[in-house]
């Protein structure tokens, strides 16, 4: 069988275009994050830039809309640094004057007599004379802190690198601020899809992303407060600087705020405060698995039209199959996939109530 010449430059030129498309993604991999995270904060304020763009012109305005962006995230960035700095110094002298009476504590301790109060549990009292509780704890303090420390480095280190990438987000949102309407016509030009149909997906994109992020911020500022609350009412030193990394760690579903709220609990208890370490983890447990499973998936849902079951199952799997991101781009997915199978219904609704007709 001979084949057309016609048939070949076709061949040749889809393997071409696969090649190039690999080759292309693979250059621009590193930088992947930078450029979806570019394209989201744009969509975000691209409002803002319209205003901006009706009483100045078109690139004072986009240079205008990114220097808003880097004073709000820079203003951030400061305010945090200052809380920490100054929390931490404060947690770090309390700590230090409390050692000796935390060290006192846990030599007290006598864990073979807490077992024999505990039904159940009192039959392994024996097995308590072979370690010692305040040998233990302290090597795990010890080891805790070193971690911490590390991960401070660490981060110390990335400092700069973060600071690299945020400018080149910066850079990338300025020209999709001023080329971006272009860019998306050409994409829709390129895609084999109607008008109505590329309108819809695209449309779709910018409704769950900016759903998606509206909610975890308003989630995050909701637990941040909410475990900064429970560290006020319990006595836990350093409230604000805490609310801080709870309202970072709420972005997690699987870890969220009770990372910080239940070891909290646990020091407490520790320390011999039982009702309130116990008090800590049953409210910060309850309230967070309470804003994390059904007012985070509800407020998405309701912004998107997804089902909150829907919203929260596509949520855990991105972040299983992304990361961190995931968590933006598993609702999107989900959504794209509900549009698209519309869109496919609706396009072969007649063509399969035709053939139904015939096989009738």
């Amino acid at each position: 069988m001979k084949v057309s010449r016609s048939v070949i430059l076709d061949g040749f030129f889809i393997l071409l275009l696969v090649a190039l498309t690999i080759a292309f993604f693979r250059v621009l991999r590193p930088f992947l994050l930078d450029l979806f995270l570019a394209v989201i904060l744009t969509t975000l304020t691209f409002r803002m830039f319209t205003q901006f763009d009706r009483k100045l012109n078109s690139k004072l305005a986009a240079l205008f809309c990114v220097l808003i962006v880097l004073v709000v995230v820079a203003g951030f960035a400061t305010l945090f640094i200052m809380v920490f700095t100054a929390e931490a110094s404060q947690g770090y002298t309390n700590l230090v004057s409390r050692l000796p009476e935390l060290s006192g504590r846990l030599s007290a301790i006598n864990v073979g007599n807490l077992l024999d109060q505990i039904p159940l549990l009192n039959q392994f009292s024996h097995f308590s004379e072979s370690f010692d509780l305040s040998t233990i704890i302290g090597d795990s303090l010890e080891i805790g802190v070193d971690s911490i420390v590390s991960l401070i480095k660490k981060g110390v280190t990335n400092i700069s690198l973060s600071v690299v990438h945020f400018l080149l987000i910066l850079f990338i949102m300025y020209f999709l601020y001023l080329e971006g309407p272009k860019l998306l016509n050409r994409v829709n030009d390129l895609i084999p899809l109607g008008d109505k149909e590329t309108s819809e997906l695209f449309g779709e994109i910018v409704k769950v992303s900016r759903a998606t992020v509206v909610s975890t911020l308003v989630i995050g500022i909701i637990e941040g407060v909410y475990g900064s609350i429970l560290f006020l009412i319990f006595g836990l030193p350093a409230p604000v600087f805490w609310g801080f990394v709870m309202l970072l760690v709420s972005m997690v579903p699987a870890i969220g705020t009770n990372a910080v709220l239940i070891p909290a609990g646990i020091i407490l208890i520790l320390t011999g405060k039982w009702i309130s370490g116990l008090l800590i983890i049953i409210f910060g447990a309850a309230g967070i698995s309470l804003s994390q499973y059904l007012l985070k998936p509800k407020l998405v849902g309701d912004r998107t039209g997804l089902h909150p079951v829907l919203v929260l199952l596509s949520i855990f799997g991105g972040l299983i199959w992304l990361g961190l991101v995931g968590f933006l781009v598993g609702p999107m997915i989900a959504s794209l996939f509900i549009v698209i199978w519309n869109q496919f219904g609706s396009r072969f609704r007649k063509e399969l109530e035709g053939k139904n007709r015939q096989q009738e």
